[in-house]
């Protein structure tokens, strides 16, 4: 199985309000993110805040529009961790047993599926534990991890 964590508990103080909500498309910043998530892997954990109810709404929506509503779980509550190590630890402790993690940040809405689906084969393949894209020298998301980690 593979599982993605994306990362959507940190709070709105530059932006004023809530990012990951923002229309984007035909959809929002966040369901971006989810369905880039959903075309590259089987279960995908959406980890919120403690005043994420706008980011969960969204969530759900999405899941339902793209007839994913079993494959998709949300994880409330999540304390702000400005370094977003509490929500990894949130969303791996849901995916135990995965044999690939991918780890979205919940406000990068432009990763294509293809970069997901080619960080995930190349974990899924054995060739590497850890597997980060890159483009131009600088590294991206998502980072997929192997289960054996």
């Amino acid at each position: 199985m593979t599982a993605a964590v994306v990362l959507a508990a940190g709070h709105a103080d530059r932006m004023g309000s809530n990012k990951l909500t923002l229309p984007l498309g035909s959809g929002t910043v966040v369901g971006r993110v989810v369905a880039t998530a959903l075309a590259a892997c089987d279960r995908i954990i959406v980890v919120i805040g403690l005043q994420g109810q706008g980011t969960k709404t969204t969530v759900e929506q999405t899941a339902r529009s793209l007839d994913a509503e079993g494959r998709l779980e949300v994880v409330e509550g999540v304390p702000y961790d400005p370094g977003m190590f509490i929500s990894v630890q949130a969303g791996l402790r849901r995916v135990m047993g995965a044999d690939v993690v991918l780890i979205f940040p919940g406000d990068i809405p432009l990763t294509l599926p293809e970069t997901a689906i080619a960080v995930r084969d190349a974990v899924s393949a054995g060739e590497v534990d850890v597997a980060v894209p890159s483009c131009g020298g600088r590294r991206g998301h998502p980072v997929a991890i192997s289960g054996r980690c």
